[in-house]
């Protein structure tokens, strides 16, 4: 998973980055649109699962702040998901 943005055009409602999931099992892209990069982990933890129809057991993502702050550690800690951080531009 990946945040890129600022974009430099804002989306209709206001989005101006995107957050984008790809599972690997079957390589289907989901993405997001939130307001501001601290959106992030809430698009995770709201919508992955659900979107995706299974239990996520592992996500690999850029080692940016938006996926290293201690409170998304801790929800992925807590769900049993295990975390693989890459360098920052490794997944793009």
């Amino acid at each position: 998973m990946d945040a890129c943005g600022p974009l430099p055009l804002e989306s209709g409602g206001g989005e101006k980055y995107f957050f984008s999931i790809t599972d690997d099992f079957s390589r289907m892209v989901i993405c997001f649109p939130p307001k501001e990069k601290s959106q992030v982990s809430e698009y995770f933890k709201a919508n992955a699962e659900r979107v995706l129809n299974r239990k996520i057991i592992s996500v690999r993502c850029a080692n940016g702040m938006e996926f290293c702050h201690n409170k998304f550690s801790k929800y992925l800690n807590d769900q049993g998901i295990s975390c693989d951080k890459t360098n920052i531009y490794a997944l793009g």
